[in-house]
């Protein structure tokens, strides 16, 4: 819920807090301690592992399944994202994606692709993926159900490759294979919010 208030800790149960029935009770454990700062909470969250990438065995598969920073808007996702990532000490990689106009009348004068690599939509990624060996990563899009590569599936970043992205599944009932990510079309057709239809790869 987007409500604060409706976050409570199991001290206040013991207390006798009388609570809504809409109100949703997380563990203490997975709360992040009070007033912890960006750096702090990705500390508690990850620990030291973000350092230790070298070896993507299972066991660090496993440590990265079961850990996630959840937040309330996309903006602090990709604060928390960019802090992440340049903490790792793995070469940084910028991956950028190909756009094109799908609607025929639109007129690229006034939707250049300078215009279009700016968009940013819930339902699309960004125009540039910045990337590094070890980060985790989530699906958009419903790729191969069959091998587990489903819109939600995390994964862990093994390999960049020219037009390839080598992970490892770290969701699902394929967790642990590696798959072989291409480039995916991702279209914009069903945000009315953006001025023209256009594609993403």
């Amino acid at each position: 819920t987007s409500d604060a208030s409706s976050v409570v800790s199991n001290a206040e149960l013991v207390r006798g807090a009388e609570l809504h029935p809409a109100r949703i009770h997380i563990p203490d454990e997975l709360l992040a301690p009070s007033g912890a700062r960006m750096d702090e909470l990705i500390r508690w969250v990850y620990e030291d592992r973000l350092h230790r990438v070298a070896s993507l065995d299972a066991e660090t598969c496993a440590f990265f399944e079961k850990r996630c920073i959840v937040t309330p808007t996309n903006e602090a996702a990709v604060a928390i994202n960019n802090r992440i990532l340049d903490e790792s000490p793995e070469p940084l990689t910028h991956v950028c994606s190909t756009d094109m106009l799908l609607d025929e009348a639109a007129n690229e004068e006034h939707y250049p692709l300078e215009f279009l690599h700016t968009i940013e939509s819930a339902g699309l990624p960004p125009h540039v993926l910045r990337l590094r060996r070890g980060c985790v990563l989530m699906v958009l899009r419903n790729y191969a159900p069959h091998l587990g590569v489903c819109n939600g599936s995390r994964v862990v970043l093994d390999e960049i490759g020219k037009r390839i992205l080598k992970v490892i599944l770290l969701t699902g009932l394929r967790k642990g294979n590696v798959v072989h990510l291409p480039r995916i079309c991702c279209d914009s057709t069903e945000d009315g919010d953006l001025p023209s239809a256009f594609r993403r790869y």
